[in-house]
């Protein structure tokens, strides 16, 4: 991949349209990459900028770990399906993390975005989750393990700043 939009005073993401999990997810590890690099003429600092919020990254201690334990999960994926659902793992570990919930109450948000409702489709209903997982009960152990092994170096490192519609 390539680093790009790298102005001054950070490296700036956009999307023109309302943040998701994966959004996050791909600037976090972008943000990683760019503090890999270590240059005094780089920044240290990542912005996505969405339609309905900006996240923001500051430096982050030890960014080869981080990329390393991602890789980890990389690999594991590529050796048998991973258990890990963009926006459901989100759902879970921002509940988990951010909110202080329960186990329980973490899993109920997860389902709700596993399952979606009346005005969205969730995650169970994409064709590909359906022929890997069918019969499978997958918020279990695994899947929160993995929710918060994914999502919590980026709930850590970034804030949410809301933007004024």
């Amino acid at each position: 991949g390539e680093l790009s939009s790298i102005y001054p005073d950070a490296m700036v993401i956009y999307r023109l349209a309302r943040w998701r999990p994966s959004d996050l997810l791909n600037a976090f590890i972008r943000h990683l990459a760019l503090n890999t690099i270590r240059r005094d003429n780089l920044p240290t600092v990542t912005r996505l900028i969405c339609k309905d919020a900006v996240w923001e990254f500051d430096a982050v201690p030890d960014t080869k770990a981080i990329l390393q334990h991602y890789l980890s999960f990389y690999w594991q994926g590529l050796m048998s399906p991973l258990l890990f659902f963009s926006r459901t793992s989100f759902a879970y570990a921002s509940k988990k993390i951010v909110n202080e919930k329960s186990d329980q109450d973490a899993l109920k948000e997860a389902l709700k975005a596993w399952l979606g409702g009346y005005t969205h489709h969730g995650e169970s209903a994409d064709a590909y989750h359906r022929i890997c997982f069918k019969d499978m009960d997958i918020l279990n152990e695994n899947f929160a393990s993995t929710a918060l092994g994914i999502y919590a170096p980026v709930l850590a490192a970034g804030r949410l700043i809301p933007v004024a519609s």
